[in-house]
């Protein structure tokens, strides 16, 4: 029988991400398919679904929180160490491969899962060693196969909860200094507004209408204006900059989605335009003239928009950048 080895382990953590901020992409995109499963069921209602990120520089450490599904209890060990496994649907869950819970322990000395699932009285949870991972995948002399290493690095056991609660957490205890930038909250926002840019546009529309003053629709009301009058002759010709402001916006990150596109989509033709200009470079050679050429072509759609609405877009991220 063909036994695998340690250095698998390595390749699916260490080794695997170069980014470090993969980290959050991997655990958000977990949580948002709880979420969504919690929703369908009636767990949770949509406008009460939250993910909670808590970054503690000072302790080092990185918190990851849900209130979706959670894992029943029974499921819960074999679910958080089984390795390319995942029950998901590819065609329509975010995260399907079953390898993205293992992100974290290559960045922290340990790694920490909690859960509790609706109905039970009890958290499960399990630690990933990740000092330990890493001296024995150091260590030339140390040649576990694949599941004795995990069951070696793992550690599992249970609390007592409260029966009503649920809800899925990720910690990561005592972030290794090369990973400091994981505990940059600022660098850590520009990365999530770059790979999921729709909540930028929500916050620059919501500044913006905060800056319109209330007099407005109470001068229209006084004057018998509707709240459909209101809201078709005063707001949206004054939304016109933030609009256009946020589309562009909006579709640059689209149009230029690349990791996303790259993992998640399995048809060739539904990728994006950065995924198959990827294909023009070659291991060995690289035709820089066609790669270039190609980024001019694929960059006309965004300067074209720029061009059309250039104008509101400087009014209204103006509009919407402050308060007052």
């Amino acid at each position: 029988m063909a036994e695998i080895g340690k250095n698998v382990i390595e390749n699916l953590t260490t080794a695997m991400y170069e980014n470090a901020y993969t980290v959050y992409r991997e655990y958000i995109q977990n949580s948002a398919d709880s979420i969504d499963k919690a929703i369908a069921a009636g767990i949770v209602n949509e406008k009460d679904a939250i993910i909670d990120i808590n970054i503690e520089y000072n302790k080092r450490r990185i918190t990851i929180n849900d209130n979706a599904m959670g894992i029943p209890s029974e499921m819960f060990v074999k679910k958080l160490t089984d390795i390319a496994d995942s029950q998901k649907d590819r065609t329509k869950e975010k995260g399907f491969r079953g390898i993205g819970r293992l992100a974290g322990v290559g960045y922290c000395d340990t790694l920490i899962f909690k859960s509790s699932y609706k109905g039970e009285n009890v958290e499960s949870v399990i630690e990933w060693d990740g000092k330990k991972l890493r001296d024995v995948l150091a260590d030339t002399t140390q040649h576990p196969s694949a599941s004795d290493f995990v069951d070696d690095i793992t550690y599992s056991y249970q609390n007592e909860a409260n029966m009503d609660e649920h809800y899925f957490e990720v910690i990561m205890e005592g972030v290794i200094p090369e990973s400091d930038d994981l505990l940059d909250k600022v660098a850590v926002i520009e990365y999530l507004e770059s790979v999921a840019p729709i909540p930028f546009a929500t916050f620059l529309i919501m500044t913006f209408y905060k800056s319109i003053s209330y007099s407005l629709d109470e001068s229209a009301y006084i004057d018998g204006a509707t709240t459909w009058q209101i809201f078709v002759k005063i707001m949206l010709p004054l939304s016109k900059p933030i609009i256009a402001s946020c589309s562009i916006v909006s579709f640059r990150a689209v149009w230029n989605e690349l990791m996303f596109a790259n993992v998640l989509l399995q048809s060739t033709d539904k990728k994006t335009v950065p995924v198959g200009l990827m294909n023009f470079q070659g291991m060995t050679t690289t035709n820089w003239t066609l790669v270039i050429s190609s980024m001019v072509i694929a960059s006309l759609p965004l300067i074209i928009a720029f061009l059309l609405l250039q104008k509101q877009f400087v009014r209204g991220l103006t509009a919407g950048s402050v308060k007052g």
